[in-house]
């Protein structure tokens, strides 16, 4: 018999015999899918009706929502790269926060080019633009307010231009509870 022909018989037996072994030892372990449903599966028709009560009740109360949303600017102006933007996130805002109290910061935040002063106002005015433009869209907010970081806290160093173009935003923090 060729060499080659016996290593080759002896690698695909200890091969299978190794992919088999973790399989059933590790892997399968990680199939939750099939096994939930094995685990999941009532021994009586009153487990049953019970298990169907539990999961309507659960399926009525909503869960608490917390979002955050960035929104970037272009330098040195409230003017957002993307205008539209505001909008299109309220609109999809509307359905999921139907019927709930909602909790709203939004922050303005800049670059570090331009004077600590300077940064504070524009953070200002870009938050503004975005509370204005929230206030626009067909969603009863809560009284808005919005703050400034200026300079402070960026989301990254400033050691680039494509690094400030990230710092040049407004964040709106959003947490709603049933």
């Amino acid at each position: 018999m060729n060499i080659n022909v016996f290593l080759g018989v002896v690698s695909f037996a200890v091969w299978s015999t190794l992919s088999t072994w973790l399989y059933v030892n590790y892997i399968k372990v990680f199939d939750t899918d099939s096994q939930k449903e094995l685990v999941m599966l009532p021994k009586k028709a009153a487990e049953v009706t019970s298990m169907a009560a539990e999961d309507k009740s659960a399926a009525e109360v909503p869960m608490p929502i917390e979002l955050t949303k960035t929104f970037t600017f272009h330098i040195n102006t409230a003017d957002m790269i993307h205008p539209g933007a505001v909008k299109q996130f309220a609109d999809s805002l509307q359905p999921l926060l139907a019927g709930r109290k909602v909790d709203m910061s939004i922050t303005g935040y800049t670059c570090d080019l331009g004077t600590e002063a300077y940064n504070m106002k524009l953070g200002l005015s870009r938050a503004n633009y975005v509370m204005t433009a929230l206030k626009a869209s067909t969603i009863d907010w809560p009284a808005l307010t919005f703050t400034s970081q200026g300079e402070a806290n960026p989301l990254v160093p400033n050691t680039s231009e494509l690094n400030r173009i990230k710092n040049r935003r407004v964040t709106i923090l959003i947490s709603s509870k049933p």
